[in-house]
């Protein structure tokens, strides 16, 4: 009985474990945000609507937003303070469609599916640098699984032009959390090829369990 009871959790365990399969043969993206329309670096401007990025990179499959509940980020022209790729860099965005670097989180990233951005999809690999212009604040980045279970995340101290990055399976969502000083841009975001992930239903599960009757059954016969 003992064995025919760890049979049912080993089965059970493997039901309920997403299945991730890659589904699109695209390399590692890198967008540096530097093909888009870009604004000023003026935190409290208006944010004019060539420098609103929502889903233009839904096709490579992600689609961005702000913390604050804006729909976009600011695409920010910062050729006069530097990013790692010039000239644009990227910031959110207020609910009254203003500039700003403030923000816990201050840019939600989601991963979706290339050819329906309304069905998400996953990744196991993001990065994004910091602009170059050291503020000494405090940057973070955090990535969510589809159930939004925080999966990894990490936290530096701000010197400038840095990296942070994150590698974990079944990665859905990251944020960047804004710079305690308010004052940080963030260029050069990169990902691993977007995958999906699928769950079995529970109709599937039921059927599993009855599936395993008639051998759990025979075993205990043979036993006896």
């Amino acid at each position: 009985m003992l064995y025919l009871a760890r049979l049912f959790a080993r089965a059970a365990a493997a039901a309920f474990v997403p299945l991730v399969f890659g589904l699109t043969a695209h390399a590692r993206p890198v967008l540096d945000f530097d093909s888009l329309g870009a604004m000023s670096n003026s935190p409290g401007a208006s944010v004019p609507v060539a420098a609103r990025l929502s889903n233009q990179f839904a096709t490579s499959g992600i689609v961005f937003r702000s913390g604050s509940g804006a729909t976009y980020v600011s695409v920010v022209d910062l050729s006069g303070t530097g990013t790692t790729s010039l000239p644009n860099g990227i910031g959110g965005a207020t609910l009254g469609d203003t500039l700003t670097y403030s923000g816990s989180p201050l840019i939600i990233a989601n991963f979706v599916d290339p050819t329906n951005a309304a069905t998400s999809f996953v990744t196991d690999f993001v990065s994004v640098r910091a602009d170059t212009i050291p503020s000494g604040g405090t940057i973070g980045l955090q990535a969510f699984d589809i159930n939004n279970v925080l999966i990894g995340s990490v936290s530096q101290t701000d010197t400038g032009g840095n990296l942070m990055s994150i590698t974990a399976a079944g990665i859905n969502r990251v944020e960047i959390l804004g710079s305690t000083n308010a004052d940080v841009a963030y260029d050069d975001f990169t990902f691993n090829s977007v995958t999906a992930t699928v769950v079995p239903e529970a109709g599937t599960l039921t059927l599993l369990g009855f599936a395993l009757v008639p051998v759990g059954v025979g075993l205990v016969r043979r036993r006896k």
